[in-house]
């Protein structure tokens, strides 16, 4: 396992604290490896099926962001809704990645998520502030598989 059960009460609650800031939505898969009958796929695509079946699509503003991190193949996408990516530039993801990795490489599993999780955040309070009667859109649990 990549962090402790306490680490994912903490990134739970630091994701709750990210969304009280905004509109948007964020979410943690965290799988020890490829699921068997998508072994062969890019972990780009498997990722983009879980924020599918999340349903990440469905929030009001289009504002989702889903963070994959698959163990055994030490891989980790980061998947953001139309409404994100139409404001964001590819360039910022792929800096975001590359400052991860650092935390990553190092074994800082913990800090590198809990990076990942507050910068997903800031940016999603910049651009999708909180609004009156805010809901709550979709789970805060984190999804180890």
């Amino acid at each position: 396992m990549l962090i402790t059960k306490e680490n994912i009460e903490l990134l739970k609650k630091e994701i709750e604290a990210v969304e009280s800031k905004t509109s948007g939505e964020v979410r943690i898969i965290i799988r020890k490896k490829k699921p068997f009958f998508q072994k062969m796929k890019p972990i780009k695509e498997i990722a983009e099926s879980e924020f599918i079946n999340l349903k990440m699509q469905d929030t009001k503003r289009r504002n989702g962001v889903l963070l994959y991190i698959c163990e055994h193949e030490r891989q980790f996408q980061i998947v953001a809704d139309i409404g994100v990516n139409s404001i964001v530039q590819v360039t910022y993801w792929n800096e975001l990645a590359v400052s991860v990795s650092k935390y990553f490489q190092h074994k800082e599993y913990f800090s590198g998520l809990k990076y990942l999780v507050d910068e997903v955040g800031n940016l999603l309070a910049k651009y999708f502030p909180n609004e009156e009667n805010n809901q709550n859109e979709l789970s805060n649990d984190i999804i180890i598989q």
